[in-house]
C-alpha cells in the first residue's frame, strides 16, 4: 500500500470556498426572486416609463 498524505488545510480552504460560492449564488438569486415578486405585485408602475420607450419605434433623423 502506498503511503498517501491527507492534506486537511487544502480540503478545508476549498470546502469553505465553494460554500461561500455557493451562497453567495443562493443569496442573489433570492434577492432577485424578491425583487422580481415586489415589481410583479407591489410595484406594478416601477417599470411604465421604461416599458413605454421600448416600444416606441426608433425616431427617423
Amino acid at each position: 500500500m502506498k503511503n498517501e498524505k491527507h492534506h486537511p488545510l487544502v480540503r478545508t480552504i476549498y470546502l469553505y470556498l465553494f460554500a461561500l460560492v455557493g451562497l453567495a449564488l443562493l443569496t442573489i438569486g433570492a434577492v432577485r426572486f424578491v425583487d422580481m415578486g415586489l415589481k410583479a405585485f407591489v410595484f406594478t408602475k416601477a417599470e411604465e416609463l421604461q416599458r413605454l420607450y421600448e416600444a416606441m419605434p426608433p425616431l427617423m433623423p
